[in-house]
């Protein structure tokens, strides 16, 4: 759908979502690679804050993440542009 439609964005709501692991979200990475590579960009909206501080305390790579409190938030966040992310920053990124 997305290739035929040529939407500029995708925004993918998992507030229920509960439990996330490393996985899974490796899994959820991927998918946004592939929409990222159809040219949309890709935000994720709903994460609860459990499950964004569990991914944290695991390691898991979130600085390249594009996110929004709900889906409200995400819809609001299309009409602007797209944060940078660490590969756009030369020697400055933490």
């Amino acid at each position: 759908m997305l290739r035929s439609s040529a939407s500029p964005a995708v925004v993918l709501d998992v507030s229920g979502v509960e439990i996330i692991d490393l996985t899974e979200f490796s899994d959820l990475l991927k998918l946004i690679e592939t929409i990222e590579l159809m040219g949309a960009r890709t935000i994720i909206a709903g994460f609860r804050p459990g499950v964004a501080s569990s991914l944290v305390d695991l390691g898991a790579d979130t600085l390249r993440l594009e996110v929004a409190s709900d889906f409200e938030a995400a819809l609001l966040a299309l009409d602007r542009p797209r944060p940078a992310t660490p590969d756009e920053f030369e020697d400055d990124w933490p």
